[in-house]
Parts: structure tokens; C-alpha cells; sequence
């Protein structure tokens, strides 16, 4: 417990809906998912449970800076917090359950 990481990305044209210009959010789940699973660091994990929250959107040019802490882990199930955040301001949350599996030999 108490492994942390974090994760920057840029929001470009290119992750935006087309018409609003407004970030799509599987790029935001994306990198709180993959931040989560890095920081379990099991050789083979898959996500359990996702329970997100988008508060408000991202345009173009947007830093989004992502925290992600393990705060429980119970067996083979690790709990990570992710908040990601746009300056001070929280534009998304997830709580994950991430469940290391053994890899096949």
C-alpha cells in the first residue's frame, strides 16, 4: 500500500469530438486505467471495477495531471484512487479495483 504514481497528458485535436471540440472520455479513463495498473506493479492485472466520476470537460491544449494511489489491497485485489486534475481544478475521479492474475507458464 501506499505506492503512488503520476501521469501527464495533453489533450490534442485529434482526441476531441469533432463538432464541440470537448475531449472524448475514454483518452481521460485511459490514462487513469493504465496509471492504476502501473501502479500495482503485477506482471499480469486486469481491471476489476471502475468506478468513475467526469466533473468537467477538456478541451484542446488542456494538462491533465493524474495522481494515482494504492490505498488497500486485499489478496490479489488492489484499490487505486486516480484524481486527475486540470490546474487545481478536479475534472475526473476513478476508484479502481484492479485484480493481479498469475501469468501462464
Amino acid at each position: 500500500m501506499g505506492k503512488s504514481g503520476i501521469s501527464v497528458m495533453e489533450i490534442t485535436p485529434e482526441m476531441t469530438f469533432e463538432k464541440s471540440g470537448i475531449a472524448r472520455g475514454h483518452h481521460i479513463f485511459a490514462q487513469a486505467n493504465s496509471l492504476a495498473l502501473a501502479v500495482i506493479n503485477a506482471p499480469v492485472a486486469l481491471t476489476g471495477v471502475a468506478n468513475i466520476k467526469y466533473k468537467i470537460p477538456v478541451e484542446p491544449g488542456d494538462k491533465l495531471i493524474a495522481k494515482a494511489e494504492v490505498v488497500r489491497q486485499r489478496g490479489n485485489k488492489h484499490f487505486v484512487w486516480v484524481k486527475t486534475r486540470l490546474g487545481r481544478e478536479e475534472i475526473f475521479r476513478a476508484k479502481f479495483i484492479m485484480v493481479a492474475v498469475e501469468p501462464k507458464s
